[in-house]
């Protein structure tokens, strides 16, 4: 039986939020269990089980420690998180953060022992991109905006399967075509760039802002650099109407 625990320790917070912690953090661990074991790690490696220990303090650091047992069969792995005034609510931002740092650190174990880390990066990406989504959402409680209310661009690209595409395009996708594309939108103050989804044969981003045409419009050249297939498409999306438009026809 191969097996995944991650906890939390901390002499810095109080024990009840500490236990709230460590309750989501199994949470997680009923959730991505397989994820990791599908890296390959207990293939590629002697181990039959891995402990991390998210150390939550005033310490700095993002080096993981190793330490293995006499017998070799578990690896217990050890992480600084810096307590920066964190919220560790079961709402908060911070604690769906500390749960991203989490599914980093496995992608990094499964990494050094020759597993592929992919979908664990794609899970923690996802983590970030939700957490991102609920901040905008919080900010726009103020006024009351009904989902109605929302304008959203969003970009669906095709890949080169039906599942997630290849390693170098969701690096792309990921990297340089996300933060381009947020570079161009957010610096122009035209919107927001918030969530990405990848699967089931395309990566997606969303995009919200007052006008989903003055968004299309400034990232179009980089757009049509960056489509290879006719099945890429663009959906405007206001409270009027909502239009698809494949990315060879803008």
């Amino acid at each position: 039986m191969k097996n995944l625990s991650i906890r939390a320790e901390s002499h810095s917070i109080p024990a009840e939020k500490l236990a709230i912690v460590n309750s989501r953090l199994q949470t997680l661990v009923n959730t991505i269990s397989i994820d990791f074991a599908d890296t390959g790690f207990y293939v590629k490696s002697t181990f039959k089980s891995l402990e991390l220990v998210l150390n939550l303090s005033s310490h700095q650091g993002n080096d993981l420690e190793y330490t293995l047992p006499v017998d070799g069969s578990q690896l217990y792995v050890q992480q600084a998180v810096p307590l920066t005034a964190l919220d560790l609510s079961h709402s908060s931002y911070e604690l769906e953060q500390l749960l991203e740092q989490a599914v980093l650190a496995l992608a990094m174990v499964a990494k050094r022992y020759g597993g592929d880390s992919r979908q664990l990066e794609l899970r923690a990406f996802h983590i970030r991109g939700e957490v991102a989504r609920r901040k905008i959402q919080d900010l726009n409680t103020d006024e009351d905006l009904t989902p109605d209310d929302i304008t959203e661009l969003q970009i669906h690209m095709r890949l080169s399967d039906d599942g997630f595409g290849s390693p170098d395009e969701t690096d792309f996708f990921l990297t340089t075509f996300f933060d381009t594309i947020a570079s161009m939108i957010e610096g122009d103050q035209l919107g927001d760039v918030n969530d990405n989804d990848v699967g089931a044969g395309y990566f997606v981003l969303y995009c919200e802002g007052e006008d989903p045409r003055k968004m299309l419009n400034r990232i179009k050249p980089f757009l049509t650099q960056c489509s290879k297939s006719k099945e890429d498409f663009v959906i405007l999306r206001s409270p009027e109407q909502e239009l698809e438009i494949a990315i060879s026809d803008i």
